[in-house]
């Protein structure tokens, strides 16, 4: 007999992406605690918020990597470790996305960690927006 017909089969339709939850500026930020954090410097807030842009940014990259290797531990420990520097910010939505994903990479979720990322680099995109155009305007030294 002649061998069997390959079946096409069609890719499963991609998840829906969740949206966002509209969360106000003061959610998305401590900005008392920023301040506080870089003494009242401009200069250091400057320093201290161009720093965490680049290592956030950095550490997206990595947590894309891992999510393609299907590395849950490293997905866990990246979240983990971006959790804390948000959090020392005062960065505090994006201190609890880093935790969910931290939780779920734990739990060798990586599928629904996976869903997360467009929730953190669309928050990421707000907090950069947000202390980019209020940091000059702030009342510091």
């Amino acid at each position: 007999p002649p061998p069997p017909t390959p079946v096409a089969v069609a890719p499963a339709p991609a998840a829906p992406q969740p949206v966002p939850p509209q969360i106000s500026d003061a959610e998305l930020l401590d900005m008392g605690h920023l301040i506080e954090f870089s003494g009242g410097s401009r200069t250091s807030l400057i320093e201290i918020t161009d720093l965490y842009f680049t290592q956030t940014t950095e550490q997206l990259e990595r947590l894309d990597t891992a999510f393609k290797e299907q590395d849950a531990a490293g997905i866990a420990r990246i979240a983990h470790s971006s959790a804390g520097a948000s959090g020392v910010c005062g960065i505090l939505a994006m201190e609890s996305l880093f935790r969910r994903v931290e939780k779920l990479g734990k739990e060798n979720n990586v599928i629904d960690a996976a869903l997360l990322l467009p929730d953190l680099r669309h928050t990421f995109e707000r907090v950069k927006g947000l202390l980019l155009n209020s940091r000059q305007n702030l009342p510091l030294s």
